[in-house]
């Protein structure tokens, strides 16, 4: 199973270049340098969640907080 499968409802349009904030106000992130990688394992802790690709690329997710309110924090936003 690919990453495309997993992410085929969010297919919105990416945010607009360079405002990083979605039609609701909250972060948006282009997911679409994702699409078509194969995961090759995921390993998690008590704050984040590591996707590892096939082609090396790993992809982290962490939940933390930022001036007392939850939030995600995804690395890295886009291919280096």
């Amino acid at each position: 199973m690919g990453i495309d499968d997993v992410l085929s409802e969010h297919r919105g349009e990416p945010p607009a270049q360079g405002s990083g904030l979605n039609e609701r106000g909250g972060c948006a992130v282009d997911w679409a340098w994702l699409r078509e990688k194969r995961i090759a394992r995921v390993t998690n802790g008590l704050d984040d969640l590591v996707v590892e690709f096939a082609d090396g690329t790993t992809f982290t997710v962490r939940a933390l907080l930022w001036e007392g309110k939850p939030f995600l924090s995804f690395a890295p936003l886009r291919p280096e």
